[in-house]
């Protein structure tokens, strides 16, 4: 999980539109990202998507999500990546390629969405759709998005042994 620090601004001159986001004109998905231009546009496209997207009954779905945050004590806001790739392909482009740049910029956006009421902890993506054993862990899913099911056979039989501890 990331923390959540918020340092963006609104400034329409300086972004990148949508259609052009998936342009890149950088060596990799992750220079791209970190250009400040682009950086605008998606914290902006990301925050449009939270507070605009609505499921096929009509409600706006981060919006509950976001209100009920506080009353479930929950640390963190959960972003279903069905629902930004549905709404915001090239955004989860970005997510899988360059998941550290971009959750860090989603997380921006959510504790600026969210400081009304309350205070984010981080940013969680769910429904992933792309899976995989862990034996196809490879060196190429390193600093990509992967979703792996595991089960765990064994474990071992260290336990705590203290009970009670004070500190002065």
């Amino acid at each position: 999980m990331r923390s959540c620090k918020t340092s963006f601004t609104d400034d329409p001159e300086q972004e990148v539109p949508l259609e052009q986001l998936s342009d890149i004109k950088a060596k990799s998905v992750l220079e791209w990202i970190a250009n400040d231009h682009v950086r605008r546009s998606i914290v902006k496209h990301f925050r449009q998507f939270l507070m605009t997207y609505v499921d096929e009954r009509g409600a706006y779905v981060y919006g509950q999500r976001i209100r009920n945050l506080g009353e479930n004590n929950s640390k963190s806001l959960e972003v279903s990546y069905l629902h930004l790739a549905l709404s915001k392909p090239i955004l989860a482009y970005f997510l899988t390629d360059s998941p550290a740049a971009m959750l860090t910029a989603f997380c921006e956006v959510a504790l600026a969405a969210i400081l009304v009421y309350y205070i984010p902890k981080s940013v969680r993506i769910t429904d992933l759709p792309l899976g995989s054993s862990l034996r196809d862990l490879r060196t190429s899913n390193l600093n990509n998005l992967v979703r792996k099911s595991v089960v765990v056979i064994r474990r071992t039989s260290v336990f705590p042994q203290l009970k009670y501890v004070k500190f002065d």
